[in-house]
């Protein structure tokens, strides 16, 4: 276990990539009821082992060159977070 105050991170997803169609599916699922959607951040608790990670996500490129910013946090995290 590593402290982590902010893990940033970037993905490309592969285009046409949109995060607020993708967060519309996630939030339909009776699993996904702890979430936050603001119309341009998605954010979800994660459990990591026994500890919790706050995961925000932006969509930071277009629709046709997307680049999703990954940001994580919390108090400890295991070494593969990032993964």
């Amino acid at each position: 276990m590593f402290r982590i105050d902010d893990l940033t991170f970037f993905l490309k997803p592969v285009p046409p990539f949109r995060l607020d169609l993708s967060v519309w599916v996630f939030r339909r699922r009776p699993e996904n009821s702890v979430d936050r959607w603001d119309g341009q951040t998605y954010q979800r608790v994660l459990v990591m082992g026994e500890k919790l990670l706050m995961v925000a996500v932006q969509q930071a490129g277009s629709v046709d060159t997307p680049r999703l910013r990954i940001t994580a946090s919390g108090r400890e995290a295991p070494p593969n977070t990032k993964t």
